[in-house]
């Protein structure tokens, strides 16, 4: 699993995700201060597997990372291996 913040120095978590989308199939937890559907619709478009919205609640957070890991199929690889 990789966890990005959209408002990072240098290049934005959605360009990132962008890039990490072309060459793994990692799940994609973008987290982000930007409100707007179209913020969260565009995380989705590059390639994010869930958007969450600051300020979110730590126990809604590893709610959803535990859900994600769930979903993940038997005796594939961890996350972040790919």
């Amino acid at each position: 699993m990789t966890t990005l913040d959209v408002n990072m120095p240098g290049i934005d978590g959605y360009e990132t995700a962008r890039r990490i989308r072309e060459h793994s199939n990692t799940y994609i937890l973008l987290i982000t201060a930007l409100t707007e559907e179209a913020d969260a619709v565009l995380g989705f478009s590059v390639g994010a597997d869930d958007v969450v919205t600051k300020p979110f609640r730590a126990r809604e957070l590893r709610a959803r990372v535990l859900a994600a890991q769930r979903r993940r199929p038997r005796g594939s690889a961890p996350a972040g291996a790919d």
